[in-house]
């Protein structure tokens, strides 16, 4: 069943190939279509050791200086961009006075953690945008939902980054490339080299011919996302608590799937709401959520949703901390079988408020969800999202995220404590120029508590052609 179902979402990824033919087809090529850049990346990167156990002997982070060629080429709506890096450093050794070159960008033994290893150099491939009638890209996954986000909910496949870089790959199929504009297919895997875990999602408008129906844009879905390997990052990492690698079995696997609904029913600038519903099962479990979202005043936005969870079903699964809680989240999906609690029914909630201005380059938004009232295992999550895009400010962008987890009371988000995520990338851009200032903050669970890790890194780049 399980092979059954990878090779159904292999074959809708290839059987998207085709249209690229499609659109490469419709003109003639013209020399004027094709750019190509050449970039030089210089800076200091941070890695964790994966053999890093708390409180022994060994190192770890290690620190490397890098220099990286990055060509980019580019050929209508396609564009594909290349990572050549090399990392250094001058304190290698025994005797930490040699010059070494960090082996793992290059060496890989068998076939597997070969693809693993060289798939990555490829920073970003891309076919057209969002909203295209076919859009194909492959890099970071940073932020990705599926439907209503009942599912699939700001997942990130960049948390183990840069010690282990996988490549994701996200497409979208809009019925109009076709002339039937009823249907669409979005999909993901965060992995292409393993397709490990992966995601679909297809959906039907059944009353897009009835353009004077106030539910003429009614969208209604079906989703299903499978992670083969839950234990993918935790087997990269020795300090990841060995009572999680204890419940993976010979073949674990995590399967959700679901039925979904939304329905704009106002969709003026100044005021719009649609309607939103959701049914999922997981291991049998189910869960039920309604809610509403739009904007108000054009630049306030909000969300709210109402939640039925049956024992030890979980919302949003595949959230944005997910990688690193991927173990912890097995553990309570395999429940009954493990012989571990699971999170009781409850009635809860999701609550989201925040600001977009000067066409959606600064937003803010805050994020709440959790337990209406106090339930066994059920814990209330966190999330702050802040950006400010190019153009806005004179040479200067950043995005923060701030994901908290697993909180005992509601009023422990205001308080700085472990089980934190947090990530913050900021850019300063003079003419072909790039210098960028990376923070990362994750905690890991580990057999003596969350281990915290942190990593700061300054990264350099210029367009030389």
């Amino acid at each position: 069943m399980k092979k059954g179902l990878i090779l159904v979402f292999a074959a809708v990824f290839c059987a998207g190939l085709p249209a690229f033919s499609v659109f490469a087809q419709d003109q003639e090529a013209d020399p004027s279509d094709f750019s190509f850049d050449l970039g030089l990346g210089l800076g200091v990167r941070r890695f964790f050791n994966g053999e890093y156990i708390p409180g022994a002997a060994k190192p770890e982070t290690f620190l490397y200086q890098y220099a990286g060629l990055s060509p980019v080429f580019r050929f209508k709506k396609f564009e594909l961009a290349l990572d050549f890096d090399v990392h250094f450093r001058f304190d290698g050794g025994d005797e930490k006075n040699e010059f070494e070159l960090r082996k793992e960008d290059w060496e890989a033994a068998g076939m597997w953690e070969i693809v693993n290893l060289y798939l990555p150099k490829i920073r970003s491939m891309r076919f057209g945008t969002k909203g295209d009638p076919f859009a194909m890209r492959l890099g970071d996954i940073d932020g990705i939902s599926l439907g209503n986000g009942f599912i699939v909910s700001s997942y990130t496949n960049g948390l183990f980054q840069p010690e282990n870089r996988v490549l994701g790959a996200v497409f979208d199929i809009d019925g109009s490339l076709v002339d039937i504009p009823y249907f669409g297919i979005e999909a993901f895997t965060a992995n292409a080299a393993r397709f490990d875990m992966f995601a679909g999602r297809m959906y039907v408008r059944p009353l897009a011919a009835f353009q004077d129906s106030i539910l003429k844009d009614l969208e209604v879905g079906g989703a299903m996302v499978m992670d083969r390997d839950p234990f993918y990052f935790a087997g990269r990492y020795e300090m990841y608590k060995s009572a999680f690698l204890a419940n993976g079995d010979d073949d674990p696997c995590v399967s959700i799937s679901g039925l979904d609904f939304n329905v704009p029913l106002l969709k003026d600038p100044v005021f719009s709401f649609t309607l939103r519903g959701d049914r999922a099962s997981q291991n049998k479990k189910t869960g039920w959520m309604g809610g509403v979202s739009g904007r108000f005043l054009r630049v306030v936005t909000y969300e709210g949703q109402f939640r039925v969870l049956d024992t030890g079903f979980i919302p949003g699964y595949f959230d944005a901390s997910y990688d690193l809680y991927r173990p912890e989240l097995y553990a309570i999906y395999n429940a009954e079988n493990s012989g571990n609690a699971a999170a009781e029914t409850c009635k809860a909630y999701l609550g989201s408020l925040g600001l977009s201005l000067c066409d959606d380059k600064i937003v803010f938004k805050a994020v709440s969800e959790g337990p209406v009232w106090s339930a066994e295992g059920r814990l209330y999550n966190w999330q702050g999202i802040l950006m400010l895009k190019e153009g806005v400010v004179p040479n200067f962008s950043f995005d923060i995220l701030y994901d908290k987890k697993n909180m005992a009371a509601f009023d422990d988000f205001i308080v700085w404590k472990r089980e934190s995520l947090v990530r913050a990338r900021f850019h300063f851009h003079s003419g072909p120029a790039i210098l960028s200032l990376v923070y990362a903050l994750r905690y890991i669970p580990t057999d003596s508590g969350p281990d915290r890790q942190v990593m700061a890194g300054v990264e350099g780049r210029i367009t030389l052609y």
